[in-house]
């Protein structure tokens, strides 16, 4: 039974930054608990009972570096299965529909909110008539 851990790395403006990731992680449809702020120095202590640990890494002129600046051979030796990446182009968190109940359940609700969205609309314009 599989879940997804996501650990912020920040040192500073903790509440905004979990905030954000908490709408990222619900517009994109994924289940997912975020379990706190780390500073960067202590991202291998915190994911260490971890299966897997996904996390970005940084390709600089003198190596690879991952959270907090430190080459990925020092990360790596107290981690589990690691797997780092970096992105060449910004990234978008995109779900697309299947033929699943789940993606019907998330088309309804994306109409569903559309709707409240316009009827809120027309309540707004019908208050100033």
């Amino acid at each position: 039974n599989a879940s997804i851990t996501v650990w912020i790395v920040a040192e500073s403006d903790a509440a905004n930054e979990v905030h954000a990731v908490n709408e990222l992680l619900d517009t994109a449809r994924i289940t997912a608990h975020v379990a706190g702020v780390a500073p960067a120095s202590d991202f291998a202590v915190t994911v260490r009972d971890a299966d897997l640990v996904f996390a970005p890494m940084r390709i600089r002129q003198n190596g690879v570096f991952g959270p907090g600046g430190e080459t990925l051979g020092v990360i790596c030796r107290d981690l589990p299965l690691a797997v780092f990446a970096t992105a060449a182009v910004p990234v978008e968190l995109d779900v697309q529909p299947d033929d699943s109940t789940s993606a019907a359940l998330a088309a309804a609700r994306d109409r569903s909110d559309e709707l409240l969205t316009r009827a809120n609309e027309l309540s707004e314009n019908a208050g100033t008539l």
